[in-house]
């Protein structure tokens, strides 16, 4: 979805309130994008096989160079168009909270209005994509955080375990997950994941079990001078002090 997409970029060129006349139309291939908030009627849309219905209170974006067929059964759009948008996926989008996609998206016609102001609008459209990141996932936010933070206690000794490959696993993009383990826990989830892989070291090297290079590879850390660098950055001693000095 668009407002998962973490490398979204794009320039505002206009926000206009348009009516859509009643029949069947093929719109050819545009240079701009299209975020349209759909005040009321229906739109049907057909695109590269794909048939979307758009209804009252929907969100559609329909990327630049695409060519569509549409049916319009009356209603209204507020629309946004953008130039050199990265993001080029036909949606439409179903919100639970259409009065708030509502106003907000009248804020943007009259915002464009009196002030024409590419910043203000981009801000207020990234709020907008907060909201239904956040609508999406904030019944599940708690869960996905705690089991992000359990597969990462899972693997500290796996070096190949990473945030991305953690992503994958639970379905979630790499935003949303910062955000929703932030909320709950207060860091991201790659500060948590070097917190525990070194917390575990200074553990296995303080009780005297391991060696160094037996606690760099039980942590998680491929490259042992790497490892030793960042003990002590962490920790203010290496990994040999720990070992000499730690619970004596």
């Amino acid at each position: 979805m668009i407002y998962d997409y973490e490398a979204l970029s794009f320039r505002v060129i206009g926000v206009i309130r348009v009516n859509n006349v009643n029949g069947y139309f093929n719109v050819k291939a545009r240079p701009h994008a299209a975020l349209s908030y759909r005040v009321s009627g229906i739109g049907c849309f057909e695109a590269d096989g794909e048939k979307i219905r758009s209804e009252a209170g929907d969100l559609l974006f329909m990327p630049a160079g695409a060519e569509y067929n549409v049916e319009y059964s009356g209603g209204e759009i507020i629309v946004v168009h953008f130039y050199d948008c990265n993001y080029n996926k036909i949606e439409n989008i179903a919100v639970k909270d259409k009065r708030r996609l509502k106003e907000r998206f009248v804020e943007l016609l009259m915002l464009w209005r009196e002030r024409g102001a590419q910043n203000a609008i981009k801000a207020k459209l990234f709020a907008i994509f907060q909201d239904l990141s956040d609508e999406k996932y904030g019944e599940a936010a708690d869960d996905v955080a705690v089991r992000a933070a359990e597969r990462i206690i899972d693997n500290l000794g796996n070096p190949a375990f990473d945030i991305s490959s953690l992503c994958s696993a639970l379905h979630v993009s790499s935003a949303t997950l910062r955000r929703r383990f932030a909320k709950r826990y207060g860091i991201s989830p790659k500060e948590y994941l070097i917190k525990q892989r070194l917390d575990k070291a200074f553990c296995a090297l303080a009780s005297g079990r391991c060696s160094v290079r037996e606690a760099c590879a039980e942590c998680g850390f491929e490259d042992e001078k790497y490892f030793a660098r960042t003990v002590k950055a962490h920790f203010g001693k290496s990994p040999s002090q720990i070992s000499k000095t730690a619970f004596v």
